[in-house]
């Protein structure tokens, strides 16, 4: 069709010389580029986490007895799945995209039972107030 409208060789010329392929397959082979900087914030993200579980001082306690210890694992879990994310090879990996969403739901549960923890103290002071 295109050899009719714009002239034959011209037209040919410009789609082969102008115009990329288009491979169906292309976003899937091509690797992206993970930075190295990523990854090394990665790292410290994961070393951060395990030195919060392990710190006796935290958002929520540990003394207080399924919160205390929910918000460190959420944290841990985290972390090791942001590592898993930066340091796989294949970026377009199912793996890698439920480790990312299951990242951002454990940093979501993180900061809900933060939030859980305030308003128990909250709810105790009201509670010791009246």
């Amino acid at each position: 069709m295109l050899h009719f409208v714009c002239g034959g060789d011209f037209a040919s010329s410009v789609v082969r010389n102008y115009i990329p392929p288009m491979n169906e397959f292309q976003s899937h082979t091509e690797k992206p580029f993970v930075s190295p900087l990523k990854k090394y914030f990665a790292f410290a993200f994961l070393i951060i986490a395990i030195l919060y579980g392990i710190s006796p001082v935290d958002f929520c306690p540990d003394t207080v007895p399924v919160m205390g210890w929910l918000d460190d694992f959420g944290l841990m879990l985290a972390a090791l799945l942001n590592l898993f994310q930066q340091m796989a090879i294949d970026q377009h990996s199912i793996f890698v995209n439920i480790a990312k969403y299951m990242k951002w739901v454990m940093i979501a549960f993180f900061i809900f039972s933060v939030l859980m923890f305030g308003g128990l103290i909250a709810l105790i002071v009201a509670l010791i107030a009246d």
